[in-house]
């Protein structure tokens, strides 16, 4: 078995050890021969890998191990903060903690899992629970982002319940935390969610959603709100 493969392996069985992964995955994890096997059962068991049997181990470990097996995972659909272009439908992007912007193109979907600005263009997806990550959606790309910082431009489409910023023709459904109107074409807020906007047109409000004048805004929330138009 290679070397590189070996330490692959190694960590994903550590990583159902720490995460009391299911008995099915694990003995499909135990049986994988080479990186494309491998790749095929993260395939089938993606939310357990992406979420929270296996985030903490895979953010720790896999950017070490990724370089020496780039060209095997990238056949089998399979990034690491990195999109290439014009990326199909199965393409999968992780992201893990990085200090450069990470960009998503095509159709491709994006899981972050780390510290890290993530920037959507086209058709692309991105689902975001991390709190220390942000999120700009371009194009006509599409989000869903349960924590962290969000801003949808141009014809973009987010599910939120976190911080979100509107412009252009975004449209925003939210579930909670804090929508800042800029811009946008149509806002439905559930929950306790609060809108800042300067206008009520297709503002839709549920439950305990509150619309306030855009003029309302905390002095904090107006900086970001200067710093991400720019």
């Amino acid at each position: 078995m290679d070397n590189n493969y070996a330490q692959l392996k190694q960590v994903c069985q550590q990583a159902c050890h720490e995460r009391h992964a299911c008995s099915e995955g694990y003995v499909a994890m135990l049986n994988a021969d080479n990186v494309s096997q491998m790749m095929a059962t993260w395939r089938k068991y993606w939310d357990d890998v992406v979420k929270s049997k296996y985030v903490e181990v895979i953010r720790r470990e896999f950017p070490a191990l990724y370089a020496s097996l780039r060209q095997e995972i990238n056949e089998a659909g399979i990034w690491l903060n990195e999109c290439p272009d014009n990326a199909k439908e199965f393409v999968r992007v992780i992201v893990t903690d990085c200090q450069q912007p990470v960009h998503i193109y095509g159709d491709a979907r994006a899981y972050v899992l780390g510290e890290a600005e993530v920037v959507a263009h086209d058709h692309a997806m991105v689902y975001n629970e991390q709190f220390d990550a942000s999120v700009s959606l371009r194009d006509y790309s599409s989000g869903k982002i349960k924590a962290g910082r969000v801003d949808a431009h141009d014809w973009s489409e987010v599910k939120s319940s976190c911080r979100t910023t509107l412009y252009d023709h975004a449209i925003c459904v939210a579930y909670g935390g804090t929508v800042k109107a800029l811009g946008y074409k149509s806002i439905t807020a559930h929950i306790d969610t609060k809108v800042y906007s300067f206008s009520q047109r297709n503002i839709n409000l549920h439950d305990n959603a509150v619309l306030y004048p855009l003029t309302d805004l905390p002095n904090d929330e107006i900086t970001h709100c200067n710093q991400s138009q720019g």
